[in-house]
């Protein structure tokens, strides 16, 4: 696995400024003859450059907007600064019509070997994530985070293994002027580029005290709720959360955070979303689902045990977990539903009979990928809107789950257990559903975790259960290994 943080390469970062002002010419030209605005794209190789300085840089020169994504085991980073255009939603699939709009008189531009082998690497992407239920009520402490929200970065950066591309854009309108804009766009790049060289990530572990935002006697009260209602046939299973908060001595930065999560974490999807005062992120075992070159990837992840203090001790819990009815039976639910949603998106899917175990450094998880063709012109967007929630963070029946948790729970979710992360002009991208995640706001940090609820759950194995999960962002926002 190459080291993604380069700053040496920082300095290099350059745009053709020739083709650049060209494709913002063809926009303008393009609005005026729609009377509307266009959005215009210019896509190049780039030396690899390391993505998490760029959203450091970000939170240096205080941007409103930044986005950052990485699955470091893939060797994939990506990072958006700037907010060329918005898109607001309370659907997914209206989320997805806007897009789909946007994209239609767009001038797009990809010089020739920009994205190498893959074609992930090429175009314009909306980066962003949407509420795990827009239904529920909405509380000041997820102000700036809609329930739908997609963001066109001014600028990206993209990299998989040692390719990388860049990408700028801008929505354009009839009486704008495109040597301006081409101008305000290459001055961005040259103050984030000189940011960059400054990034050195040197922080002091920060000291923080934490405290439950629901009482752990409620949590007790919740769990034993919800399966005396499932014991009377209600439904069968519901997934519960709790939220911590973490107070510091001193403001918490996302970046050294990402990059403790990055180095901790490779076989998770790392993530973040900075807005004005707020940045939402994590390190989610979960991929919602991975759509390129017509197929897509997703997986059945449900049933959780902690990682033994020896290799046998691992081992022998790894096994428990592979054995245990009330998990085994949680599973099985989780792949069937995952199927079910998207056997009217494909021509085929597979996944094989049994569970693997997917470990991770605090906890291991039983996990079944599922993979199929999809039909034409799906997109990632609509594989999204099929399959969130799926029972590994709402329940089963679904609607009946959803409509338990707002009765009982008591707390605004925002977006955690929802879907982040980014969708392309051509349909291709990925989400992962947004657990093992905190919402940071100066010396304050949201966190959350929850579980699956079913016949048989016990309240302080639950809850300690939450304790384990917990445990990828305390150690993270404090610096710990």
């Amino acid at each position: 696995m190459i080291d993604l943080h380069l700053p040496s390469a920082a300095h290099s970062l350059h745009v053709d400024h020739a083709a650049l002002l060209a494709v913002l010419r063809a926009a303008q030209r393009q609005a005026r003859a729609t009377q509307s605005s266009v959005l215009a794209s210019f896509t190049q190789a780039s030396p690899l450059a390391d993505t998490l300085a760029l959203f450091a840089a970000a939170e240096t020169l205080e941007c409103d907007t930044a986005f950052y994504w990485a699955h470091p085991r893939a060797q994939q980073a990506m990072a958006g600064i700037g907010a060329a255009a918005t898109i607001e939603g309370e659907h997914i699939a209206g989320a997805a019509s806007q897009w789909h709009h946007m994209l239609e008189h767009a001038q797009i531009d990809i010089a020739p070997g920009s994205y190498g082998d893959s074609s992930e690497l090429a175009g314009p992407r909306c980066f962003g994530g949407f509420a795990f239920d827009p239904a529920s009520p909405r509380s000041h402490r997820w102000d700036g985070f809609p329930n739908g929200l997609l963001i066109l970065p001014q600028l990206h950066i993209s990299a998989i293994g040692k390719q990388c591309s860049l990408t700028l854009n801008a929505l354009v309108g009839a009486d704008d002027d495109a040597e301006r804009e081409a101008l305000r766009l290459t001055a961005l790049l040259d103050r984030l580029a000189a940011a960059m060289e400054q990034q050195r990530f040197a922080t002091q572990p920060l000291q923080f005290t934490t405290r439950n935002l629901q009482p752990q006697s409620d949590w007790w009260q919740m769990i034993e709720a919800a399966t005396a209602a499932i014991q009377r046939g209600a439904y069968r299973k519901v997934v519960l959360a709790r939220s911590v908060e973490a107070k510091a001595t001193e403001p918490f930065v996302a970046a050294p955070t990402l990059r403790q999560l990055r180095e901790q974490y490779a076989d998770a999807h790392i993530f973040a979303l900075r807005r004005e005062r707020r940045t939402f992120l994590g390190a989610t075992p979960e991929q919602l689902a991975r759509v390129v070159d017509g197929r897509v990837e997703t997986m059945a992840l449900a049933g959780s045990a902690p990682r033994g203090a020896s290799p046998a001790e691992d081992d022998a819990l790894g096994e428990a977990l592979r054995r245990q009815t009330k998990t085994r039976n949680e599973h099985q639910v989780v792949g069937a539903m995952i199927r079910r949603a998207l056997e009217p998106l494909t021509r085929s899917l597979s996944a094989p009979e049994e569970p693997q175990l997917f470990r991770l450094p605090n906890v291991q998880h039983l996990l079944t990928p599922i993979t199929g063709e999809l039909l034409p012109g799906v997109t990632a967007l609509d594989v999204a809107a099929a399959l969130h929630p799926t029972p590994a963070v709402a329940g089963d029946p679904r609607d009946v789950a959803l409509a338990e948790i707002r009765r009982i729970e008591r707390f605004d979710r925002g977006w955690y257990a929802g879907p982040v992360g980014w969708v392309g002009a051509d349909g291709s991208g990925e989400f992962a559903v947004a657990l093992r995640s905190a919402l940071i706001e100066g010396d304050r940090a949201t966190l959350f975790a929850g579980c699956g609820i079913v016949a048989g759950s016990k309240p302080q194995a639950e809850y300690d259960e939450t304790c384990w999960k917990l445990q990828v962002m305390l150690r993270s926002l404090g610096g710990e290994d």
